[in-house]
């Protein structure tokens, strides 16, 4: 009977992990959405004046990236290797991708 109530146990902790996950993912996922469509506009404002945006807006990109690669982490950590084996796994390696993309344009421009 023990046995059985450790079984049933672990799961609902992992799912509640995973369930705070998912909502911490997607609170940061339209986040970025919002800020992506001010920096498009500001942008564009600023190109008809010639002018540039400020250095801030690097800085909340740069931060949205490490936000990302921070839950990436996260995420492989509470899955282990069910991350790439899982139902979401084809997901799971395009986020990697995103977030390599992300990583390496920030490199470039830091170069």
């Amino acid at each position: 009977n023990r046995k059985e109530n450790l079984a049933v146990a672990v799961p609902r902790e992992v799912d509640w992990k995973e369930t705070a996950m998912v909502r911490v993912s997607m609170c940061i996922i339209i986040l970025n959405t919002i800020f992506i469509g001010y920096q498009v506009r500001a942008d564009l404002e600023a190109a008809k004046v010639d002018e540039t945006l400020g250095l801030w807006v690097d800085y909340v990109d740069i931060s949205f990236t490490v936000a990302f690669c921070i839950e990436l982490c996260f995420l492989l950590r509470l899955k282990g290797s069910l991350f790439f084996m899982d139902d979401d796994r084809y997901w799971n390696f395009f986020e990697v991708a995103l977030i390599t993309s992300s990583v390496l344009e920030w490199v470039l421009h830091t170069m």
